[in-house]
């Protein structure tokens, strides 16, 4: 079951800690393909995902659209929302 993130469920997602979610990391160009796992890592620039298989995959968060998944519920945002540091995003502004 995977429904839409509300506002305030998106805005929790984006300005809160993501380490230990659920994502998807989509090249923005297409030439790579999608990668699914555990945030397990967050730089201001980078996420590194755990996959399935165990791998750790260092993504460029700006070079991505990224999936959030939180109890079933999604966020889809442009990496380059998050290009900050997680404590820097507390304080972040979220447009409607």
């Amino acid at each position: 079951y995977h429904s839409e993130m509300n506002i305030n469920e998106m805005t929790q997602a984006i300005r809160g800690e993501i380490i230990g979610t659920e994502a998807i990391a989509a090249d923005k160009t297409g030439r790579r393909p999608a990668i699914q796992g555990t945030v397990r890592d967050e730089t201001k620039n980078t996420l590194t995902i755990e996959t399935e298989n165990k791998e750790l995959k260092r993504i460029i968060k700006n070079e991505n659209q990224i999936t959030l998944i939180n109890r079933g519920a999604r966020c889809e945002l442009d990496g380059s929302a998050i290009c900050q540091r997680s404590e820097d995003r507390l304080k972040m502004k979220v447009e409607q």
